[in-house]
């Protein structure tokens, strides 16, 4: 046994805008090599795959004709499948900027990378890999003016915009006027990019007892970014990222709010407490209201739009609801999809909530 060293560098980078690992090779080399935005490459692969009628941009015809419109060459074929280290030393320029499907095996191609002057620019090793066809980009030496800028060099903007943003918005939602954040860390993924988590706490209020919330974001910096650049690109990330996820947050806590208002006298646990959901089920338990969640008693979900109780659910009835109930003293709901059952819940509730009185100030003559 013997391994091969290539003189082909490899840089491990990723384009990708919220510094996610995932399966975007294709939109993460076609932004690399050109020097793209990660999103304005998302959009145009979406709108040659709508325009193309196709069912996905990852399809080799969709990502072609994106190359082509951004000024590459068309895919030119590698008959040999050689691996790609071996393929950059041997076949490319020393100096230019190529785009590369290769593939696990010979047999099939399944990634894409950019190759930028003899270096591999991909979030893993992948110079193994087997060579499909190439792309010629630009020939010559790249004017990627590359920075080499290490993103745990600004962790203290990162921690500092973090915790500006989240006193900002405590300030604008009432669950979060006392919260603090008890927890706080940035994992590097690649040189850069990388995740950051950070923990919530929310103080006692009068319908729960202290919880947290646990929160995760990516921050990517470009490859062209320069120190000034980079930390606009931080605090912009920053800034819409956990705006993204209090608002989440604050879409669950008004749903507590409502559960608790909501309560039955004879409440002690959820559903899911004492009853196994399947995935669709607990899917269907999570996505109903706020104010239905305490008052579950059975739900089911069985092959969605075929039967016309697909959806099935029976809940304690409201205070104000006194007409004739189930066996079980219970409602029932149901429907083809769970769109119709909520429909159905709606206006049970608004036929039979508490009514609100205003009462007339007594006024003595």
């Amino acid at each position: 046994m013997y391994r091969i060293i290539y003189s082909a560098d490899f840089m491990r980078y990723n384009a990708n805008s919220a510094g996610r690992r995932t399966d975007d090779c294709v939109k993460r080399s076609i932004a690399t090599a050109f020097g793209k935005d990660y999103n304005e490459v998302s959009r145009d692969l979406i709108s040659a795959m709508k325009a193309s009628r196709a069912s996905d941009w990852k399809y080799a015809s969709i990502y072609n004709k994106v190359i082509q419109q951004y000024g590459g060459s068309e895919a030119l074929k590698v008959a040999d499948r050689p691996k790609l280290g071996d393929f950059i030393d041997s076949q490319l320029s020393e100096y230019g900027t190529y785009i590369v499907t290769t593939g696990s095996n010979k047999n099939r191609s399944n990634h894409v990378v950019a190759v930028i002057d003899g270096e591999v620019y991909d979030t893993w090793d992948s110079r193994n890999q087997y060579v499909f066809n190439y792309y010629i980009i630009k020939e010559g030496k790249s004017q990627l003016a590359r920075s080499n800028l290490d993103i745990t060099e600004f962790s203290d903007l990162i921690r500092e915009s973090v915790f500006a943003e989240v006193e900002r918005l405590s300030a604008k939602y009432d669950w979060a006027k006392d919260c603090i954040v008890t927890l706080f860390k940035i994992v590097q993924d690649t040189q850069n990019s990388a995740q950051v988590i950070f923990e919530l706490t929310l103080q006692e209020s009068y319908y729960a007892f202290d919880r947290s919330y646990r929160l995760k974001f990516g921050i990517a910096l470009k490859l062209t970014d320069n120190v000034e650049t980079a930390e606009k690109r931080i605090r912009e990330t920053v800034k819409i990222r956990v705006y993204d996820r209090m608002w989440s947050i604050n879409q669950q806590e008004a749903k507590l709010v409502e559960s608790h208002k909501y309560q039955p006298d004879d409440y002690s646990k959820p559903y899911t407490a004492d009853h196994h959901l399947s995935s669709q089920e607990q899917r269907f338990y999570n996505s109903l209201p706020g104010w239905v969640i305490p008052r579950v008693k059975k739900l089911s979900v069985t092959e969605p739009n075929k039967y016309h109780d697909s959806y099935d659910l029976y809940i304690t009835p409201l205070t104000w609801d006194t007409n004739d109930l189930n066996a079980g003293n219970t409602r029932e709901f149901w429907g083809y999809t769970s769109a119709q059952v909520k429909d159905m819940l709606d206006r049970y509730k608004n036929k039979h909530e508490i009514p609100s009185v205003d009462y007339d100030v007594y006024e003595e003559y």
